[in-house]
C-alpha cells in the first residue's frame, strides 16, 4: 500500500516484491518518481500561473484582453514588457522633473540667471515629447466591445483620458468610444 501511495505501478512493486536486492531497484524507481513529479510540479505551477493570470485579467477587464490563438503564456510576456514600459516611463519622467524642478531651486537658492530655467524647461519638453512618442510606439489597445485590437493616432493618444491601463478611445473596428485595454505592442512603423 505504500508503494501504491507514492505511485508506484502494480508491475513495479511486483517487481520489487520478487527481487532479493530490491533496494537497487527501489532507489532506480525513487528517483524516477522524484522526476515525474518534478515535471509534473513545474507544469501543474505554471498552468496555475496562466490560471492566475485569465482570473485576474476577467477580474479586472470583464474580457480577456489578448490572442487566445497565440496562447496565454504570450499574453502574461507581453504583460510583463508592458509593466516593464511603465517602470521606464516613471524612471524617465523622474529624470524629468529632476532636471526642471532641479533649475528652478538652482536659480532661487544660487540667485542664478532665469535662462537656466528656460533650457532646463526646453530640455523637459523635448524629452517628454520623446517619451510620449516611444510609449505611443509600444502600446496597442483592445476594444472591449468587439476585441480588436488597435493603434490609435499620435494626437488621439496624447489627448484621450486615460487611467493607468485604459484609455478612452474610438474602435476603428466597431466605431464605439470605451475605455479600450492598453497591450503592450513591438514597435510599429
Amino acid at each position: 500500500m505504500t508503494y501504491k501511495e507514492l505511485g508506484f505501478t502494480l508491475k513495479d512493486i511486483k517487481g520489487l516484491l520478487d527481487t532479493p536486492e530490491n533496494y537497487k531497484i527501489l532507489q532506480l524507481l525513487v528517483a524516477e518518481h522524484q522526476e515525474q513529479n518534478a515535471k509534473a510540479l513545474e507544469l501543474a505551477k505554471k498552468r496555475a500561473a496562466k490560471l492566475d493570470y485569465l482570473a485576474e485579467q476577467l477580474e479586472k477587464f470583464q474580457v480577456f484582453p489578448g490572442n487566445f490563438t497565440k496562447g496565454i503564456e504570450f499574453e502574461m510576456e507581453k504583460t510583463k514588457k508592458l509593466h516593464q514600459l511603465h517602470w521606464q516611463m516613471i524612471g524617465i519622467g523622474l529624470v524629468i522633473d529632476l532636471i526642471l524642478w532641479g533649475s528652478i531651486i538652482y536659480v532661487f537658492l544660487a540667485h542664478g540667471s532665469w535662462w537656466l530655467v528656460a533650457g532646463a524647461l526646453v530640455i523637459s519638453v523635448a524629452l517628454t515629447t520623446a517619451l510620449v512618442r516611444y510609449v505611443w510606439q509600444h502600446t496597442a489597445y483592445i476594444c472591449p466591445n468587439c476585441q480588436h485590437q488597435f493603434r490609435p493616432g499620435l494626437k488621439e493618444y496624447f489627448w484621450s483620458a486615460h487611467t493607468p491601463s485604459t484609455r478612452k478611445l474610438v474602435c476603428p473596428n466597431c466605431r464605439q468610444k470605451n475605455f479600450c485595454i492598453e497591450v503592450y505592442a513591438d514597435k510599429q512603423a
